[in-house]
């Protein structure tokens, strides 16, 4: 993947891309992320920057499983707010608070990741502090789509990835069907 880090290509060239084209990197990363569902594999830190872009920049592939492992190790820190190695912006509340990770919490993240690629690589939850975030989250604030979000990607996406309950969110086949049916439409009306 020599088109380097997602998030790189985002704040770089993000802003250059068609809705199509950030529909279709979303539609990649389901796509990874329903396989390593299917093989029992949880990433556990689904964000831009654990992503990478072909060299030319058509194909977004999942990768650091390393930051996984690293959370594993130290799944003690989820009771602790103010814990750096927790990535409390794409976390699910689940997780933050009871280290429950599962496919579902991965779907959390998965929301999120599609507020990094829809807003070209901003950070979640805008101005506010981890702790702010957290706050928010359980209060059962949600964002809102960064400007040019398709409407039927926030609709029948990002926001049911943010469930509060995590059996009620989508599961990743479900967002595959759901984001192919959306890249579909898109490609004939352009």
């Amino acid at each position: 993947m020599t088109g380097g880090n997602f998030l790189h290509f985002l704040r770089k060239l993000g802003i250059n891309q068609t809705p199509y084209q950030l529909t279709k990197f979303s539609l990649d990363a389901a796509l990874g992320m329903e396989y390593l569902t299917s093989q029992n594999c949880i990433h556990q830190y689904l964000a831009a920057k654990n992503c990478f872009v072909d060299d030319n920049y058509k194909t977004l592939k999942i990768s650091d499983f390393f930051d996984s492992f690293i959370v594993n190790l130290f799944n003690e820190c989820c009771w602790n707010p103010y814990c750096k190695l927790i990535p409390t912006k794409w976390t699910a509340p689940e997780a933050l608070g009871y280290c429950k990770f599962t496919s579902a919490s991965d779907v959390w993240s998965y929301g999120v990741l599609l507020f990094e690629i829809f807003s070209c690589g901003s950070s979640p939850y805008p101005g506010m502090s981890n702790a702010q975030a957290r706050e928010a989250v359980e209060q059962e604030h949600r964002m809102e789509p960064p400007e040019g979000t398709p409407n039927e990607v926030y609709d029948e996406v990002m926001w049911p990835c943010w469930y509060h309950e995590p059996e009620d969110r989508l599961t990743f086949s479900e967002i595959v069907t759901t984001l192919t049916a959306i890249t579909s439409k898109m490609s004939i009306n352009s």
